[in-house]
């Protein structure tokens, strides 16, 4: 099984913020990495009961990031590669 990974960035107009963050799925689990461009980041993992509730969970997880920056008049990219 291959993973399923999703990277977004954030940039703000005027230099503010440049952000990432990074979910990949792996079977039942589901890790994310976040925090400055050009820094590791933190990292934080969780198990679930099947591949079908990590997948969904991680999808939470992106759609509420997505959201989020919209609002702000923020640019994010999403890349998806598998």
């Amino acid at each position: 099984m291959s993973d399923e990974r999703t990277y977004l960035e954030l940039s703000e107009e005027g230099g503010g913020s440049h952000k990432f963050y990074e979910v990949i799925v792996s079977g039942k689990q589901v890790s994310i990495r976040y925090g400055r461009i050009g820094d590791a980041g933190q990292a934080q993992s969780k198990s679930y009961a099947t591949p079908a509730e990590a997948q969904k969970e991680a999808q939470k997880a992106i759609q509420g990031k997505i959201k989020r920056a919209t609002p702000r008049r923020s640019r994010a990219s999403a890349r998806s590669a598998r």
